[in-house]
């Protein structure tokens, strides 16, 4: 994991046990002393997808230390963690399970984290 910025990709779920439509995520956490505004940010699996919220576009602002998860669709993952609470956004992306390039791209389409992963645990 590399990242260039307070927003980093905390914790990939990229191969749940099971079939993985519908399943996989990742989780951002701002790690520095103010919010981060992500409307118009990317995260990029191979191909881009915007971060989008249209029900709550207040969720754009990520608040110090706050957690966000991007889904590859929400509802899924809401009803496979009951008891989460943050922000959630929904999104296409697939994730491979045995290798993958994924990248988090700000409003500027600047690189503000990366992953390069060629493992095969469920969770890095």
């Amino acid at each position: 994991i590399h990242a260039n910025g307070p927003l980093i990709i905390n914790e990939l779920m990229y191969n749940p046990d099971g079939s993985d439509t519908k399943r996989e995520w990742i989780e951002l956490k701002n790690i520095g002393p103010s919010p981060i505004n992500i409307k118009d940010w990317r995260i990029n699996d191979g191909t881009n997808h915007q971060i989008k919220n249209d029900a709550h576009p207040e969720y754009f602002s990520v608040l110090p230390n706050e957690l966000i998860v991007l889904a590859s669709d929400a509802t899924t993952f809401l009803n496979a963690h009951t008891g989460f609470v943050g922000k959630i956004f929904d999104t296409v992306l697939s994730l491979k399970n045995t290798s993958d390039h994924i990248t988090l791209l700000d409003d500027k389409k600047i690189i503000v984290g990366l992953i390069n992963k060629a493992l095969k645990e469920s969770h890095l």
